[in-house]
């Protein structure tokens, strides 16, 4: 029977997976979090008939090779950050931040603790402060001195309740492989808009889709692309206009003295 197997019912019933696959609801057991997951075991009711004599080992093996357990949720991300208390809006707080993906029903969320949670058993999660972010209008990358943190390098999550603001730790306690606070911060701020599903849809974000080429000094090269909450709306009563935020040390790239749009700003005609 062993040399039917190529035929038999059993191999296309394993190695079929375009009819769909089941999908384990919650994290894997070994996730960041410590709170166990769900664990999936191979436990097939009996061993192959076709291929018998087979271990359940053997016959386990065989099935992995097709079929792996695929968890609707995984940890993106983890790792220290200051944010503003969430009770005291001047005290900042040092808590340890798990991003934690979405899958086709569920938004991503930003969890937080006061310890790494992997290395405390049974430490309470901070639920009341978890930031649901399908719905969140932004980011928006912003210096330390305009949140009072000097020389931090620091991010602010529009949501359309509240504005959480975070920075990224001093160099001497980056983790991850990062080489600059700021180098951190922008992965935070990259993965964290990738988890944006229904921005604007609750609340429309400001200024969306209109972008600005921002220049902190003469020198083409410390231009970017600032776009939608990035930007300030002018303070002039006869300018409703977006503009690059001046308290962040941005301005025009046309009033910082240079004539041609900076290869560092890709952006449209219209701008």
């Amino acid at each position: 029977a062993a040399t039917l197997y190529d035929q038999s019912c059993e191999k296309a019933c394993i190695s079929q997976l375009s009819a769909g696959c089941g999908v384990v609801e919650g994290s894997s057991p070994g996730d960041q979090r410590g709170r166990g997951g769900v664990q999936v075991s191979c436990s097939p009711p009996q061993t192959s008939w076709v291929l018998a004599p087979e271990t359940q080992h053997l016959q386990c093996n065989r099935i992995l090779a097709f079929q792996r357990p695929v968890y609707s949720q995984a940890i993106l991300f983890t790792g220290w950050l200051w944010t503003l208390s969430h009770r005291r809006s001047t005290a900042w707080e040092k808590m340890y931040f798990m991003l934690e993906s979405g899958d086709a029903v569920r938004s991503a969320t930003l969890h937080q603790f006061k310890k790494d949670p992997s290395k405390s058993s049974n430490l309470p999660q901070q639920v009341d402060t978890a930031i649901t972010l399908w719905d969140a209008m932004g980011v928006a990358k912003v210096n330390g001195n305009y949140l009072k943190r000097e020389n931090a390098s620091c991010f602010l999550v529009y949501h359309f309740f509240r504005t959480f603001k975070f920075c990224a730790p001093e160099d001497a306690e980056l983790y991850g492989g990062f080489s600059s606070s700021a180098a951190l911060r922008d992965y935070w701020v990259a993965l964290l808009k990738s988890t944006f599903r229904f921005k604007g849809f609750v609340k429309a974000s400001p200024f969306e889709g209109v972008s600005r080429c921002c220049c902190t000094s003469s020198d083409p090269q410390s231009c970017e692309v600032l776009s939608s909450v990035e930007l300030y709306k002018s303070r002039s009563p006869f300018n409703s206009a977006a503009v690059c935020p001046a308290d962040q040390g941005y301005r025009y790239y046309k009033k910082r003295g240079i004539a041609r749009l900076p290869a560092a700003c890709l952006l449209p005609k219209s701008m």
